[in-house]
């Protein structure tokens, strides 16, 4: 069977071929296809195959034909006959007819041909060929049902997994494999619906998969499908199915008009109809039955029901007021039955129950009433309005009206005496029906315990919208109880500022607090407290007496603010600040603020180094007093030099009276004199006196005065020229007589004549050949060395000598290759001892012997790919030789291109007679040779030549076998590749690319194996070839499918068979051999479990698990066989038809309960009656038979209060088993449950039971309402904290319990808030039936609400009417202190926030401000405000103190003028937490403080000092200089003296004064004695004309007096020096500042100027900046400043050009001057005013003079323009030589440095290249740095063009340079001056600490272990930074 071309069998039939021989030489086919297979759908005319067939004979063309008589005929036809009969002639057969596998039993078709060697019948040989064509089945057929619609009908009793039909289908396709399918109609359907059936995929088997239901779903539709699992998804076939399902007896009754509820007036009439009940069957599909009515439960004494008709009509009075009636609520809940009649049924599909609810209404006939006529209660006094009064007992009042609804409405007031009563008011106002009443406080006032102890009134309860307005009242008689509400009071004559010594002993009293109370009995009883003492003092809390109990120390704490309090027994509290102030006793000895003192001086001096020496000490005892004040004297030195030195006794100023000498002082054992010590003592002028002493190191400085020397002022000696680098030559000697280093220690030096052929060592003076010189006799046979040793004292000195070093001559020339690369060739097949190449070499010496060699190393080889060979292996360094003598190049071994063609050789010729050991006595040359390409090497195939192929017989035509490689090793050979050998005609080859291919198909079974032969030739001359073996093995392919033995269609197995039990075994077999003829098993089964299993190898089907009947009696299954295991991408399958397995049934269940689970209850009232059926017992069991017939017995009922009945039924023909449970006597009073025992057993024969265990619910009649438990009363009051800020989670107010004393869910209670009064802000949580915890919804704000009223509901699940209680909550919250102290300053704007401002006068002794401002919104002590400072500037701390109770004190005067800015800020805390620990305050970033607008706890308060004139005017300088011209006029102004005087205070009002005038003039005198004049207003004016003959200058002395009132003024003075001056003396500075600026610093200007210059500088005049335009622009923002100079010692003035020219000189110091004070130019002020002399008349006869005198100008214009021209080149030239000079001096002073491991000379020794370039020396790196920026190059000649003169010092050039070593914060002032002896070493620590402080700022990078500095630029040229 064939269902598709995938699982085809294909059946290999034997060929069969008939011969016919009509002649001798009879035609023959050839290639025979035995067999064909086809596809049924192969489309007509296509070509089948080709039959081939040979003739030897002729003697015509073969002729094919088809008999005409064979079926053949029909099938195919013949096309393209073509080819020759001898070689093969050929024809086509095509398919004519189309092909069907499916309506034919024909699986193959015999086809017929002949072949004839001539159309005449008659002599023609003829041969006929038989084929058979197999037609392969492919799937193109439909499945189809037997029936295009099916219907059914099934009973809805029908049991799960039963099967309801089986539906078969057919396909004409070979062996289909059918699979079964169903869908429900139509899309939206239910899952209920869609899975009440399904089917078996495989058998079409459709079962009951859901429970069914009529009156659910009366029928079923479903559309049917079957697919045949052909390829892609297989095709389909459709079917219709209607289920229609069939109703049984199994509904109970229901009722309609559901729920029966109806109200009905308490006077109706007897008989009066109530409602009508109507039930119908519930079974709707089968015949109806009637149905009758009865009560099944309630109270049914008033109530009767009509058996037929539900009519409920009145039977007995009614009566609302009734004490039964009102138990229910005036609510009758029935139970009313309907029941069928129909007795075959059990009674729980016959009956079933309704609830009818029956109200009676109310008739207004009651009043309102209170349970007391006087009720008894009580209030605290000063209660807050809201608070409810306390009733005593009961502690509830209750009012109530009986009637219902709008009657029982009515209105609660208060009166008293007739009269409307408002002082309280009740709650709630109005009450339906009943409720509790609260009393609560309306007016405050109205509690006051001493004017009224007792209040009478009447609470009255009148109906509201009644016609009878029926009202109730009662008394309430109300006492009100006292409250301690009076505070404790200190007596206000008591001291709060306090003071005690600071030695007082424990014990010492320091005062006694006294406090009363107005409050009586134990509220008044006072007790004492202090805080904040720290333990330092104590109160005795009865008697208020506060002593000493710690130990003091003012130094420590000079003050304590202690807080006593005075409590009473009822709490309260009052504060008090005690003030204790610690009085001073001198107990503290002076300190010394350093621990040692270091200074240095020199040895010929008196004055330190380092400045004065001050030393000081300070006291810690109280300012300003004996105790601290410090004095000092010196107690002693070392080596009895305590008379050298003195100390100011009150400064601590320690100077030198006389001269230490160095080398008197004692020495050390390095060498050194040792420091003298001086020990100074500082001591208080307390009694008694105490004192401590300080040493002072003092380190005397040595100083430098001898000259290093030399032993020998000249050396000479000898070195080769052959000599080389290091060579040491000569070493010199010298040495210093100074006793000390660095004074004693020195450098040698090369000065000049190295010319960089020689090094000196500096530490030894050892001279050595310098590193690449080359020394060459025939170019410097001598050279002559000036060598100098400096030592390194401050000034450092110098000794010379000279060295004279001749040099040797040696030989030195060596051979030279002509040329020194050659490149030749040679033919590989050259013999050895063939000659290659000669080379050639000379050798300039007069008598050289060349020798000639090879570098066997150095040889080098390549292959023809340019890769590098190993010459070594393959021989190729022995390929050549050379001829020692000739130098000519010959073969040596034979040559092979193939291993390398291109061969690289190094020779080498060596002067035999050169200088033993000189280096340069060979040269080299290179050889490079080609070998030339000669045909030796034939094609090699690769890997080899021996080849293995598996090929499988089915491989396709023209396919690759494999692709042949070969390789020639010669050069540019072609391969190609032919067959040598081909036995069979399979293969042919493609010749240029050697590919290998399949020319004709395999046959294994003919021929498994052939060998071919495959030749590779190469297009060398001659031709060489290779030869290929290659074996081929044909592999078989898989072609034939299993086929099974015959088998059974179905099986049995017992259920309770062992796992491994054999059911079946099928086998199959396989015609294909190996693998492909191993067959293996599986299976498919229907819905498999997993109970069965089959052996894979032997089909053998067992029991895998045990089998449950129960759960399935049937496995539907079909087997199927594989063959190839292995590979299941080429497998043949085959498989069985369906196969069912049957299990048979055995006793091995038990019954099992259906209806009773574990949460079956059913219930039962009480009062029911006997026989009441209560539940019917059904079980099943999965056995069959007598196996499952049932029984049932009942047990676990000692009170027989129960019974049970066995019923048979058989429901839909299948019997059924129940037990029917119902009331065997009365059930009073046993309510609760019950639990019975149910044991049901089969009749098998082996009996099974199972039990269960049944509770009956007796239900218990609701008869109780809840009762509250806690609290306990009706009418409660509780108390609850307000909620904190922070609160975010509801917070627990009270548990609320109650009970319940009825049983079972009567007894469950419900609670919640009735929702009036304040009920959203509290709920209910973690509620049970006994209670709830209350909580807050809302935040409680007590500031907000002080009380709230709410009311609870229990109400209890009781049946048939629910009960309830209400409780009435009063709550009352208290107060915690969760609000934080406001400040109430404007804050709304916070960009525009300003301080708390408060003014202070300076110098003010005392001063205390309230700031005691802020708000607190609690209530008691939690509204108490304490103060603290927690931020503010420095001074806050040493000025101010701030009282927790807000008052801030100033503890010292303030002076204004101390401060950077007359107001002083701090922050103001106001906090409830008057002990907590405040954290040291800071000064805040920015005010106002961060967050400062909404955080109003803080307040910034701003202390406003207000100056006072504390201050005198002073002036900028005691002596004032001023510069005057000659020519200025009378009463002209020259300087105003309010730009040279300050004042300190605020504001300055200075009158000026002119005292007297001194004249210093040279040669004249003025005869009036006020040359000028002083205004008031500072103004300095001129008063007489000066003459231009006059010179010298005035001195004018000034006062300036203040102006102000109430006290002496301050007076200042000073002296004015106006010198008097030419305008050709004055410079005009131009600076970028405003003249207000620059007056401002005018006098630092000059002083910084004069100190840098020498010379008095002088301001003459400080103006805006002209610009020189014509238009007489100026710039307002600069200034020109006009001064001059004068020598300070002869009062001279110094002229203009000069002064400009000292300036000048010193640019580089006034470099950070000029930038500090933004100097732009500083010029020459010159105003000449040419004015002719000539009078007019005789200007027109010197006409013709006039042009003689412009004659003779020009000539002499031109003359100087000559001369200058010259002057100009001369100095150019004069610069290049000096320049070149100075860089060549530059440069031999790097001599020094070469060779040295050390950088010792680096940081000593000055004008070398190595300082320039590392460490700078700061007096030359500029210079050097400036002439590199000019000129880049050096000279190319040696350094002697610049040699110092023999004999003479050279010239040096000395530059000063000013820095600070002595910063605050570098090292230097913490190190030994031992170590700070000379300048070198200062210098060296100060460029430490500079480059420190660069890499901490980040100017200067560690870069690659070195430092790398930013490098600063000034007007484009680098600059120095020291």
């Amino acid at each position: 069977m064939f269902p598709s071309l995938q699982y085809a069998e294909v059946v290999l039939l034997q060929l069969a071929v008939w011969h016919t021989v009509t002649g001798s030489e009879s035609p023959m086919f050839v290639n025979v296809v035995s067999f064909k297979a086809v596809s049924e759908d192969t489309p007509v005319n296509t070509t089948l195959f080709t039959l081939n067939a040979t003739d030897q004979d002729g003697p015509e063309q073969l002729l094919f034909t088809i008999p005409t008589t064979h079926p053949s005929y029909l099938i195919v036809w013949l096309n393209n006959v073509r080819g020759d009969s001898k070689t093969g002639r050929m024809v086509d057969v095509l398919l004519k007819s189309p092909l069907d596998r499916d309506f034919t039993n024909q699986q193959t078709v015999r086809l017929l041909f002949a072949v004839q060697d001539s159309s005449t019948m008659e002599t023609a040989n003829r041969i006929n060929q038989g084929v058979e064509l197999l037609i392969l089945d492919v799937n193109d057929e439909n499945p189809t049902f037997n029936q295009s619609r099916y219907e059914l009908s099934v009973l809805e009793s029908t049991t799960l997994d039963s099967s309801v039909m089986t539906l078969k289908a057919s396909d004409p396709d070979s062996n289909p494999q059918l699979r079964y399918f169903m869908e429900p109609v139509g899309q939206a359907v239910s899952d209920m619906y869609r899975n009440s059936f399904v089917i078996e995929p495989l058998t079409g088997q459709i079962k009951v998969n859901r429970k069914l239901d009529y009156n659910v779903n009366n029928f079923y539709e479903f559309t049917l499908m079957v697919n045949d699992n052909g390829g892609n998804g297989g095709r389909n076939g459709t079917a219709s199915l209607l289920i229609k399902i069939i109703d049984v007896q199994d509904k109970p009754p229901y009722f309609i008009n559901l729920p029966y509820r109806v109200n009905i007036l308490e006077n109706a009439t007897i008989g009066t109809k109530v409602l009508q009940v109507t039930a119908f069957d519930g079974d709707k599909g089968v015949p109806n039955t009637s149905v009758s009515y009865s009560f099944d439960s309630g109270d049914t004494s008033l109530f009767a029901i009509n058996n037929d008709t539900g009519d409920i009509t009145v039977k007995s009075q009614l009566d609302r007021d009734n004490p039964n009636i009102q138990q229910t609520g005036g609510v009758y809940a029935l139970g009313v039955k309907a029941t069928e009649n129909n007795n075959n049924q059990p009674a729980n599909m016959t009956t079933a129950v309704t609830l009818v609810t029956i109200k009676v209404d109310d008739v207004n006939d009651n009043s309102p009433t209170f349970p007391l006529r006087v009720y008894q209660a009580s209030i605290l006094e000063n209660m807050q309005e809201g608070v409810p009064i306390t009733f005593n007992s009961p502690a509830v009042m209750n009012v109530s009206d009986i009637d219902q609804g709008l009657n029982s409405h009515f209105a609660l007031s208060l009166e008293m005496n007739g009269k409307l009563y408002t002082d309280f008011s009740p709650l709630p106002s109005e009450v339906y029906s009943e409720s509790s009443v609260l009393i609560q406080v309306r007016n405050q006032s109205a509690l006051d315990f001493e004017l009224l102890p007792e209040i009478t009134f009447q609470i009255i309860a009148r109906e509201i919208g009644t016609d009878e307005l029926r009202s109730g009242s009662a008394t309430i008689v109300l006492k009100i109880i006292d409250m301690n509400d009076n505070s404790p009071i200190f007596d206000p004559n008591m001291k709060t500022s306090l003071s005690i010594l600071e030695n007082s002993t424990s014990g010492t009293e320091l005062t006694t607090l006294y406090a009363t109370d107005l409050d009586s009995g134990n509220n008044g009883k006072i007790t004492y407290n202090i805080r904040g003492s720290n333990s330092v003092f104590n109160v005795n809390a009865t008697s208020g007496r506060v002593t000493l109990t710690g130990q003091l120390n003012r130094e420590v704490v000079d003050r304590y603010l202690l807080t006593a309090e005075a409590k009473d027994g009822g709490g309260l509290i009052t504060f008090v600040t005690l003030n204790v102030t610690v009085l001073d006793v001198n107990d503290v000895r002076p300190s010394f603020t350093r621990d040692e003192y270091y200074v240095t001086v020199p040895e010929d001096r008196t004055e330190f180094l380092r400045g004065d020496l001050v030393v000081k000490a300070i006291d810690d005892d109280e300012p300003n007093s004996p105790n601290s004040r410090v004095h000092y004297r010196i107690k002693s030195a070392s080596a009895g030099l305590a008379g050298k030195f003195a100390v100011d006794n009150t400064s601590g100023l320690v100077t030198m009276v006389a001269r230490i000498d160095y080398e008197s002082l004692p020495v050390s054992v390095a060498g050194r004199a040792g420091p003298v010590l001086v020990e100074i003592e500082a001591y208080d002028l307390g009694v008694p006196s105490l004192a401590t002493s300080i040493n002072i190191t003092v380190e005397v400085e040595d100083v430098n005065d001898n000259a290093p020397t030399f032993n020998k002022t000249f050396y000479s000696a000898s070195v080769s020229e052959m000599a080389l680098a290091g060579t040491s030559v000569i070493q010199v000697f010298a040495s210093d007589s100074d006793r000390t280093p660095p004074n004693n220690q020195f450098l040698y030096r090369i000065d000049s004549g190295a010319s960089d052929k020689f090094r000196i060592n500096f530490q030894t003076g050892e001279i050595t050949v310098e590193v690449g010189a080359r020394l060459d006799y025939e170019s410097v046979p001598k050279y002559v060395l000036n060598i100098t040793a400096t030592d390194r004292g401050a000034v450092p000195q110098e000794g010379l000598c000279v060295v004279e070093i001749s040099i040797l001559d040696e030989n030195d020339e060596a051979p030279v290759f002509i040329p020194t690369s050659v490149t030749t060739a040679v033919s590989e097949n050259t013999l050895p001892g063939g000659e290659v190449k000669c080379l050639t070499a000379v050798d300039l010496d007069s008598n050289p012997v060349l020798v000639y060699s090879l570098l066997p190393s150095s040889v080098l080889g390549y292959d023809e790919s340019g890769r590098a060979v190993n010459v070594t292996s393959t021989g190729a360094q022995n390929y050549f030789k050379i001829n020692s003598t000739s130098g000519c190049i010959q073969v040596q071994s034979k040559l092979d291109r193939e291993t390398v063609e291109l061969v690289i050789l190094k020779a080498i010729v060596v002067d035999t007679q050169a200088v033993s050991g000189h280096i340069n006595q060979t040269a080299t040359g290179t050889v490079t040779i080609t070998v030339s390409d000669y045909n030796d090497n034939a094609p090699q195939f690769i890997p080899n030549n021996t080849y293995s192929l598996l090929i499988s017989e089915g491989l396709n035509l023209h396919s690759e076998v494999m692709r042949f490689e070969t390789r020639d090793l010669d050069k540019q050979q072609q391969v190609s590749y032919r067959i040598h050998m081909d036995p069979y005609g399979n293969f042919d080859i493609t010749p240029s690319t050697g590919i290998l291919r399949l020319k004709s198909r395999l046959d294994r079974e003919t021929y498994p194996s052939i060998q071919l032969r495959v030749l590779a030739v190469d297009s060398g001359l001659p031709q060489l070839t290779s030869t290929a073996v290659v074996s081929v093995t044909v592999q078989d392919i898989n072609d034939n499918s299993p086929v099974f033995l015959p088998y059974e269609l179905q099986y049995s197995v017992r259920e309770d068979d062992a796992p491994d039990t054999v059911i079946c075994r099928l086998s199959a077999t396989d015609a294909d051999l190996g693998e492909y003829g191993r067959i293996e098993y599986k299976f498919e089964v229907s819905n498999d479990d997993g109970r069965l299993k089959i052996n894979k190898t032997t089909g053998a089907i067992s029991v895998a698990s045990l089998l449950d009947r129960e759960k399935r009696n049937s496995y539907t299954l079909y087997v199927q066989a594989n063959d190839n295991p292995g590979t299941p991408e080429d497998q043949r399958t085959n498989q069985t038809k369906t196969i069912i397995i049957k299990v048979t049934d055995v006793n091995d269940n038990d019954p099992a309960f259906t209806n009773i689970e574990e949460n079956t209850r059913p219930s039962v009232l009480e009062n029911d009656s006997p026989g009441r059926v209560v539940f019917t017992v059904s079980a099943d069991d999965l056995d069959e038979g007598v196996n499952a017939e049932l029984q049932y017995s009942l047990s676990g009922d000692p009170e027989s209060l129960f019974t049970l009945k066995n019923i048979n039924r058989n429901i839909s023909g299948i019997p059924k088993y129940f037990g029917e449970i119902s009331v065997a006597k009365s059930l009073i009073g046993e309510s609760g449950t019950h639990q019975l025992v149910i044991t049901v057993t089969d009749k098998g024969t082996s009996p099974r039971s199972a039990n269960t265990t049944l509770i009956i619910l007796v239900n218990d009649v609701n008869l109780h309402a809840p009762v509250f438990v806690s609290p306990s009363e009706a009418n409660a009051t509780i108390s609850a904290y307000e909620s904190p800020k922070d609160e975010t989670e509801r917070r627990s107010i009270f548990n609320i319990t109650a009970r319940d004393d009825d049983k079972g869910v009567n007894k469950q209670i419900y609670f919640s808030i009735l929702p009036e009064a304040d009920w959203q802000t509290f709920v209910l949580e973690r509620c049970t039936f006994e209670g709830c915890e209350l909580k807050n919804r809302l935040p409680l704000d007590r500031e907000t609400r002080p009380t709230y009223l709410i009311k609870i509901k229990a109400e209890d699940s009781g049946v048939p009417k629910n009960f309830s209680t209400i409780l009435t909550l009063n709550i009352i919250v208290l107060d915690i202190d969760d609000e934080l102290p406001e400040f109430t300053d404007d804050r709304s704007e916070p960009y525009r926030i300003q301080p708390h401002r408060i003014q202070i006068a300076e110098g003010q002794t005392q001063s205390y401000t309230n700031l005691n401002i802020a708000i607190d919104k609690d209530a008691g002590n939690n509204s108490i405000i304490c103060y603290y400072i927690i931020g503010g500037d420095d001074i806050v701390k040493q000025k101010f103190r701030l009282e927790q109770t807000g008052r801030l004190a100033l503890v010292s005067p303030l002076d204004r003028e101390a401060l950077t800015q007359p107001f002083i800020s701090m922050v103001i805390y106001a906090t409830p937490r008057c002990f907590q620990d405040i954290p040291e305050y800071s000064r805040p970033s920015v005010y106002p403080p961060q967050n400062y607008a909404m955080n109003r706890t803080i307040l910034w308060v701003q202390v406003e000092v207000a100056d006072i004139n504390d201050n005198p005017p002073v002036f900028k300088q005691s002596v004032l200089t001023l510069g005057v011209s000659r020519d200025t006029g009378y009463k002209t102004a020259i300087a105003n003296l309010q730009d040279l005087i300050t004042d300190a205070d605020a504001t300055m009002k200075v009158e000026f004064y002119e005292l007297r005038t001194e004249q210093y003039l040279q040669g004249t005198k003025l005869s009036t004695n006020q040359p000028f004049e002083v205004f008031k207003n500072g103004t300095v004016a001129t008063n007489v004309f000066f003459q231009a003959n006059m010179y010298g200058y005035f001195l004018v002395f000034v006062q300036a007096k203040e102006n102000v009132t109430g006290g002496p003024p301050y007076l200042a003075n000073a002296t004015l020096r106006i010198s008097l001056i030419n305008d050709d003396q004055r410079l005009k500075v131009i600076i970028r500042n405003s003249p207000e600026v620059v007056r401002g610093f005018q006098v630092e200007f000059t002083q910084k100027l004069s100190n840098v210059t020498g010379y008095r500088i002088v301001v003459d005049k400080i103006q805006v900046h002209d610009t020189g335009s014509q238009e007489g622009q100026v710039n307002q923002n600069m200034t020109d400043m006009f001064i001059h100079g004068e020598d300070m010692k002869t009062n001279e003035t110094i002229p203009a050009a000069e002064l400009r020219r000292v300036i000048d000189s010193l640019a580089d110091e006034l470099y950070q001057f000029k930038y500090n004070y933004k100097v732009i130019e500083i010029v020459e002020w010159n105003e000449t005013i040419w004015i002719s002399s000539t009078p007019i008349n005789d200007m027109t006869s010197s006409v013709s003079q006039a042009q003689t005198l412009e004659d003779e100008f020009k000539m002499a214009l031109i003359l100087v323009a000559i001369i200058l021209t010259l002057m100009c080149v001369v100095i150019i030239v004069i610069f290049i030589i000096s320049r070149r000079q100075y860089k060549r001096k530059l440069k031999a002073a790097t001599a020094l440095a070469y060779g040295s491991n050390t950088d010792l000379h680096k940081l000593e020794l000055p004008g070398t290249n190595v300082h320039a370039y590392e460490n700078a020396n700061p007096i030359y790196l500029e210079k050097i740095q400036l002439e590199e920026a000019g000129e880049q190059n050096d000279d190319e000649d040696s350094l002697d063009n610049n040699a110092v003169e023999s004999g003479s010092n050279p010239q040096k050039e000395e530059q000063n340079i000013s820095m600070n070593l002595y910063s605050d914060n570098n090292n230097l002032n913490k190190t030994s001056q031992s170590k700070l002896r000379n300048g070198d070493s200062i210098l060296t620590a100060a460029i430490q600490q500079h480059q420190k402080d660069k890499v901490s700022n980040g100017s200067t990078k560690p870069v690659n272990g070195h430092l790398e500095t930013k490098r600063d630029n000034f007007e484009g040229l680098p600059t120095t930074e020291i």
